[in-house]
């Protein structure tokens, strides 16, 4: 018992303050602990979103329509801000061809500047074809 209250007893050189508290190696190394658990969550997180996105990257190279390689969202703000819609739909179909491939996030779309095939799509295939998000863009493709 004198050994205890020996050590909890100021030495001669150390003030007490009345704030601080020493409570030892087992705090320090459970924030650190703490802290390390946060850093894997977060990059398990950010590899979960990562493998999330890029899980169907292959989906057009599949079916054999050329499409272009995903970007992030930053960059297509960019690019769509910075042009108009009409003429980057314009740029896609000529470095492209007049079927594109493109991702609306992590969902396959389709761009399709081919009028007779539009029209297959549209009239004749018209419940394959569920889901239609149809913007009609007037311009000259040639």
């Amino acid at each position: 018992m004198q050994n205890v209250l020996a050590a909890c007893q100021l030495t001669e050189g150390e003030k007490h303050t009345g704030n601080s508290v020493d409570l030892g190696n087992g705090v320090k190394m459970f924030v650190d602990i703490y802290y390390a658990c946060v850093i894997v969550l977060i990059l398990f997180f950010l590899s979960f979103v990562r493998w999330y996105l890029a899980r169907n990257d292959d989906y057009w190279i599949k079916r054999g329509i050329p499409s272009t390689p995903r970007e992030g969202y930053i960059t297509m703000i960019y690019k769509l801000s910075t042009s108009d819609m009409a003429e980057f739909i314009k740029n896609l179909t000529k470095k492209y061809g007049r079927v594109v491939g493109s991702f609306e996030g992590s969902s396959p779309s389709v761009t399709v500047a081919e009028p007779d095939l539009l029209r297959d799509i549209l009239v004749k295939d018209f419940h394959i074809f569920p889901y239609r998000n149809v913007s009609v863009l007037i311009l000259s493709i040639d």
